[in-house]
């Protein structure tokens, strides 16, 4: 995957956050997290459910979340609804993102 930002002159920008909605049990995220590091790139992992809800229902959840945040600047978010995400991260985080 292209993790550069073409610019109208042809130019490229390296990307600085990524959010991920929505990960299950957030194996994708765990997963990626080295890389996105490597690249110093923010990942931001996201999942409806509250963290006791979502460590209940997920077996790796726990596993999972410890992975993601072992890389500084990684974060972990419970209880986001991805249909109201302006809402959120835009009035409370303040960041963008650029995938």
């Amino acid at each position: 995957y292209d993790l550069t930002n073409r610019s109208e002159d042809g130019g490229s920008n390296m990307i600085e956050n990524i959010l991920v909605c929505g990960d299950g049990d957030l194996s994708f995220s765990a997963e990626i997290s080295s890389e996105l590091d490597m690249l110093g790139i923010t990942l931001y992992a996201t999942v409806l459910e509250d963290e006791e809800t979502h460590n209940n229902v997920y077996k790796f959840s726990k596993s999972n979340v410890q992975t993601i945040q072992s890389y500084p600047g990684h974060n972990v978010l419970f209880g986001i609804d991805a249909t109201k995400l302006s809402n959120y991260f835009c009035e409370v985080e303040n960041v963008s993102f650029d995938r």
